[in-house]
């Protein structure tokens, strides 16, 4: 596999088929790829999360691919945005 793409919480790799396979690098990622996928409506009973937690897309979605891994991306930031500023907030009282 070829890593087409990465991400401070994702790779992305290509499988000689053509197709994506997004790939979190944490358990709480590969939670929210779950999510994110459950929340777009992709249709894991036919191509099923992985026993890993990776995802594959086919390669004719590339567009669901990108909307995937923006979403997850985007959701893991602002997670650790809200532990710094709660964990701010504790040192500072």
């Amino acid at each position: 596999m070829e890593p087409i793409h990465a991400t401070p919480h994702y790779n992305v790799l290509q499988p000689q088929d053509g197709s994506f396979l997004i790939v979190g690098r944490t358990k709480k990622a590969r939670q929210v790829l779950r999510d994110i996928l459950a929340e777009l409506e992709f249709d894991t009973e036919t191509e099923p999360i992985r026993n890993d937690g990776s995802y594959a897309i086919r390669r004719n979605n590339p567009f669901g691919l990108v909307r995937v891994v923006e979403r997850c991306d985007a959701r893991m930031t602002l997670a650790e945005v809200e532990q710094l500023r709660t964990s701010g907030a504790r040192r500072a009282g």
